[in-house]
Parts: structure tokens; C-alpha cells; sequence
């Protein structure tokens, strides 16, 4: 193989702005800047690994993000390029040698791409796409990508992302279902012992047996021991039906607690409507976390509404057998106990029945902390202050939020403690707060 031949012309002020090692700028301006690789020696085929011969120099034309001092903008990369033709008759393969600065048949470097995504997987499109007005230079509105280049990007960005994963199936994993923006999601995660961490590993956008069945099919669910699941009837039945009877199916109680939680909250709202707000929000905090102005509070109002009084104690008296973990068989004296307000728990005591079996069971198995509430919590600041715009930027924002972490050979997921504190931080920097949408 020949050695490389020099460029003739090499800008250094340019090639310093453009800043892809791959190439060094050979002519134009800050805003049009053309360049090439300084290796140009004639390489062996690809196919056959014969020689080959010049077959032309070509140009490719890409928009490009680059920073110049304080200030990032957009550019226009005039790409120059040769193919080689393989001199084999039986081969003739035609070629050009791979970069990675660019994705094949892209007209934006990947580093233009990764630009879009650090705003997309924070704000919405159309906020995004307003940020990056600022990089235009000249007027060249044109060179701001469209909405549907984006949406089109996302997909694949995560559709790459998806199937370099390669999974390592725990012992444990959960299936969590939410309802966001009118939006179906479960969040499976795992647990990883050897780190004593929780990692979510799937985000399956939609609650159905299909999309249950399709995220087991992606693990080896012989290295099961444990699912646990919510409340939710369609994820348990889905989730039964299609695991071997060795695997234990459990039935995580802070799940219950959300459903006793909205099941309470939807009748203090109804019944105190004239009430403000936050007096209405402390009869459904955690009661452990009532402080001495709260207490004050409900004792006062209690006192003037007898039904409010009872509805309320059998709310707490619940909360903390499952919130303490406390023996789950307690909660048969409790529905026994009710009186006129089991209207209000209907399906907290139907859950009740129906589960307990899986729910003394991951009482006895699942020994650390809870993580129900820490994952919807995540998915709630996450739908709130991030809109959501298509299922592939919610995976992406659930899933790959961690932009810098290195590749992975094996899959263990997000951190929902390293996602949590991302999330917050992106809030608290200049996330998309919830007033500007």
C-alpha cells in the first residue's frame, strides 16, 4: 500500500474550528469549510483484500455544528473524498474507506445529531428547535433540520441503541405500568445484586400482553427467580400466564399504596371541593411526614366531620401496614373493620383479595428498600417537565438519559438512583419547566 500524500493546502485556523480528527480543513471560510483526511494512500479492497486503484474524488456536502470562541453555529462541511476500484476481475468491488464523524447516507455529522439529542431528550421538538435557531448563521434557516428529521432521528438514535444491547438477566425483575399524558408505559427493571442497585433495563410502550411477551422474549427466563409486578390485572394475568410456575410472580406493595393513595385522594376532592388546595394535598401525605401545623390541621376538621374522621384513619391505618411492612395479614382485620367508607377503597380492597398471596410473598422475599415510588416519580418529572412527543423520546428519556456514559458490552440498564439525579439536575439547570410549555 502506498503512503499517504500530503495535502496540498491545509488551512490550520480552520481544521481547528472544524475539530473532527479525521480531517483537516484544505480551503473556504467559518461558515463553508472544506476538508479531507490527510490519509490518502490507496488501501487494499475491502472484499478481497487486493489492490486496488483510484477511482475519482468525490464531494459530500453535510451540516455540521461547530464552536467558534463562546458561541456554537451551524456549517456547511464540504466533504472530499476518493473511491477506490478493487483491480480484481472477480471482484471489482467499488469503495471508499469509513469515517465516523458521519452515519452512512446522513446529510448532518454525527456530531450535529448528538446536538439535536442533548435538547430532545430535555425539552420538547418544538423548544428544541427554537435553542438551536441560535446556531443559524447568515439566515440560513435551512440548515435547522426539520421536525420530522428529528422524529426520524430519534427513532433510529434509539433503534442503534437498542440493538447493541445485549442483556444480562437478574434474578429479580419488575414490570411497573404507568399512565402518562395519555400514555401507556411499562418500565421493567432489574435488580443488580452486586451493586445492591436497581437499573431499568425496558421501557414497553404499551400495557399488553404482546408487549410483555415480546420484552421476555429479549432475556433468559430460566435465570428467573422472582417477577414482581403492580396491580395492574392485565401486567399479572400477562405476566402468569406466560412464565414457568418455578419463577415467583410478587406483588409489590407500594403499588398498593398508590392505588389506596388516588382511591383517598379522588374522595377528598370530591368531598372538601371548597377546601384549597393544599389542605386538601395534606389529608393524602404520608403521615409519617406530617409536621405539627398538618396534624393541627386535619385534628381541627376531623372534628367537624365525623365521616372525613373515619375515612381518614382507615386511610392511614392502611398506609402504614404497607408502607412499615408490616405483617400483610393485618389487612384482613382492616377490610373486616370497614364500615360505610369501603366505598371509597373499592379496588384497593379488590387488589386485596386478589393478591395476597403474591403480596405476603414479596414481603418475605424483597428485604430492601421499595422502588415503586422512586421509578414513578421519575416517569412523573419526566412527563411533566419533559414533554413527551413520540414513545421512542420517552424510551430515550428513560433509557439513554445517561448521554455520556461509555457503551456497555453487557446490558444492565439505567440507574434509577443515576437517572434520578440527572433528571433533577436537568430540572433545576434549565430543563423545560412545566410554566413554559
Amino acid at each position: 500500500m502506498a503512503k499517504p500524500r500530503k495535502l496540498k493546502t491545509v488551512s490550520h485556523r480552520l481544521t481547528e474550528i472544524l475539530a473532527i480528527e479525521e480531517l483537516e480543513a484544505t480551503g473556504g471560510d467559518e461558515y463553508n469549510i472544506e476538508a479531507m483526511s490527510p490519509d490518502t494512500a490507496v488501501p487494499v479492497c475491502i472484499e478481497c483484500k487486493g489492490p486496488t486503484a483510484n477511482h475519482g474524488r468525490f464531494t459530500r456536502k453535510l451540516l455540521d455544528v461547530v464552536q467558534i470562541g463562546e458561541k456554537k453555529q451551524f456549517v456547511r462541511l464540504h466533504y472530499r473524498f476518493y473511491k477506490y476500484r478493487c483491480l480484481s476481475e472477480n471482484c471489482n468491488t467499488v469503495f471508499q474507506k469509513p469515517v465516523a464523524f458521519v452515519n452512512e447516507n446522513a446529510k448532518i455529522t454525527k456530531r450535529y445529531e448528538d446536538e439535536i439529542i442533548r435538547h430532545v431528550l430535555y425539552e420538547s421538538i418544538d423548544k428544541a428547535r427554537k435553542d438551536l435557531e441560535e446556531y443559524i448563521v447568515r439566515g440560513n434557516r435551512r440548515d435547522l433540520i426539520s421536525k420530522p428529521a428529528i422524529s426520524k432521528l430519534i427513532k433510529r438514535w434509539v433503534d442503534e441503541r437498542d440493538t447493541k444491547r445485549k442483556f444480562v438477566t437478574q434474578a429479580v425483575i419488575r414490570l411497573y405500568s404507568f399512565c402518562f399524558s395519555h400514555n401507556n408505559y411499562i418500565i421493567a427493571c432489574s435488580e443488580d445484586s452486586g451493586q445492591k442497585e436497581t437499573n431499568i433495563i425496558e421501557v414497553i410502550p404499551s400495557i399488553s400482553e404482546s408487549g410483555i411477551k415480546e420484552f421476555f422474549s429479549k432475556i433468559e427466563v430460566d435465570a428467573l427467580y422472582a417477577v414482581v409486578v403492580d396491580c395492574n390485572p392485565v401486567v399479572y394475568m400477562s405476566v402468569k400466564s406466560m412464565l414457568p410456575s418455578k419463577v415467583r410472580i410478587l406483588v409489590d406493595t407500594d403499588s398498593l399504596c398508590r392505588v389506596l393513595r388516588d382511591e383517598f385522594k379522588e374522595y377528598i376532592n370530591e368531598r372538601m371541593k371548597r377546601y384549597q388546595k393544599h389542605i386538601r394535598e395534606t389529608f393524602v401525605k404520608d403521615p409519617v411526614k406530617l409536621d405539627n401545623e398538618d396534624l393541627a390541621c386535619l385534628r381541627r376538621l376531623q372534628k367537624k366531620d365525623a365521616e372525613l374522621k373515619s375515612a381518614y384513619n382507615s386511610y392511614s391505618q392502611l398506609y402504614s401496614i404497607l408502607k412499615n411492612q408490616r405483617d400483610i395479614i393485618e389487612t384482613r382485620d382492616w377490610m373486616n373493620s370497614l364500615g360505610e367508607e369501603a366505598g371509597i377503597y373499592i379496588l384497593t380492597t379488590s387488589y386485596l383479595s386478589e393478591y395476597m398471596k403474591e403480596l405476603t410473598g414479596f414481603q418475605s422475599v424483597i428485604n430492601e428498600d421499595h422502588n415503586y415510588d422512586f421509578i414513578y416519580e421519575i416517569a412523573r418529572k419526566i412527563e411533566q417537565y419533559f414533554p413527551i412527543s413520540t414513545d421512542e423520546i420517552f424510551r430515550a428519556r428513560i433509557l439513554y438519559s445517561d448521554f455520556d456514559r461509555k457503551e456497555e458490552k453487557q446490558w444492565k440498564g439505567t440507574s434509577v438512583s443515576r437517572l434520578t439525579g440527572l433528571v433533577d439536575d436537568m430540572i433545576r439547570i434549565g430543563g423545560l419547566k412545566k410554566h413554559e410549555r
